[in-house]
């Protein structure tokens, strides 16, 4: 696969985060894992199968737990589509190479721009207004295509993967700088949500790759993924932290690796459908985050068994119909998946 200019990779990510000395711990650490445990081993040590890293079992999914099927593929018309959102008319709005390109329900494509620059994230608004973020600035955009204003620059260190919309507000996840961006429609900055804050009770963001995804309800609840502490968690608007459910597990009920979910969206009764690398597979959670059920396992996507090949991770939305819109970078699709009739 060509090299990708809208990637970041994760040594260099880490490296920004940590300098020097710490990426060298890391990697140091890496190097033991690897070996067969987090820890060097003695000389002449070796370490037990309770050190061994085996995901075996968690990659094959039990065929009870599958309450979706894939029901279409649609051709994205980029050569690495990135990232989905779904407007009020059910369109989809899909960001990848330099281009946003929008298809129709039934996967034709109506319009497609060229953009400045590599595309990160993107939201659709009801108005018909459409936000796409960079690596480290807001683009808003009508309908047509036109931008509506120009935005400054966050800095050298923001790393944008998700964008929100509501009447009011432009929501933007930054995993460099580890929290959420509060903007007026026109940029203006409101505020900051997310940053560790113990006084608050504000837990903070552990973000140690580039993924971070956020989304907002109706009524204005801000639900943001916190991967490296396999979470997904509410805020309100103004800030405060609400809760959060998820935790660390091989098991199909939980998130497994470093950093987990990278991606998630809502469908129309609050459920969460979330996506996750390594071990990659699409998950549907309750509103209150009881695990439902799989839409698809580790078998639907039989070219990301080898990491390196996964880029950019797999993005998710949903439709008004409840139906789940998967990009799948690799194949260069939209896969969709429906409930099944006894699901």
């Amino acid at each position: 696969m060509n090299e990708n200019p809208n990637r970041i990779p994760r040594r260099e990510f880490l490296g920004e985060k940590l300098g020097l000395g710490g990426l060298a711990a890391w990697a140091g650490g890496r190097v033991a894992a690897a070996q067969g445990g987090g820890a060097s081993p003695r000389p002449g040590r070796v370490l037990g199968p309770e050190f061994q890293y085996n995901i075996g079992s968690a990659s094959r999914t039990d065929p009870r737990q599958v309450i979706y099927e894939e029901t279409a593929r649609h051709p994205a018309g980029l050569k690495e589509p990135r990232r989905i959102a779904v407007d009020g008319q059910d369109r989809l709005h899909v960001v990848g190479d330099r281009h946003w390109v929008v298809l129709d329900r039934g996967g034709r494509e109506i319009s497609r721009h060229e953009l400045a620059d590599s595309p990160r994230c993107v939201a659709a608004a009801g108005d018909g207004t459409i936000g796409i973020g960079y690596r480290d600035r807001i683009e808003m955009l009508d309908g047509a295509g036109r931008s509506q204003s120009g935005w400054e620059g966050l800095g050298d260190r923001a790393v944008l993967t998700s964008i929100a919309l509501t009447d009011e507000d432009v929501l933007a996840a930054d995993a460099g700088n580890r929290l959420i961006w509060r903007f007026d429609r026109a940029g203006k900055l409101r505020g900051q949500i997310g940053k560790k804050d113990p006084a608050r009770g504000v837990p903070g963001f552990v973000i140690p790759s580039p993924y971070f995804d956020i989304a907002v309800t109706h009524d204005g609840i801000i639900w943001a993924a916190n991967p490296g502490q396999h979470r997904v968690e509410a805020y309100t608007i103004e800030g405060g932290f609400e809760l959060g459910w998820g935790e660390y597990s091989s098991g199909v009920e939980g998130f497994c690796g470093c950093c987990n979910p990278i991606n998630f969206a809502l469908l129309p009764d609050g459920s969460f459908v979330t996506c996750e690398k390594g071990l990659v597979r699409v998950k549907v959670y309750s509103a209150r985050g009881k695990f439902q059920g799989v839409v698809a396992g580790p078998e639907a996507f039989p070219g990301y068994r080898d990491a390196a090949a996964n880029p950019v991770g797999l993005d998710v939305a949903c439709d008004s119909g409840g139906r789940v819109l998967v990009v799948d970078p690799l194949a260069a699709e939209v896969r969709v998946f429906t409930r099944k009739s006894n699901g």
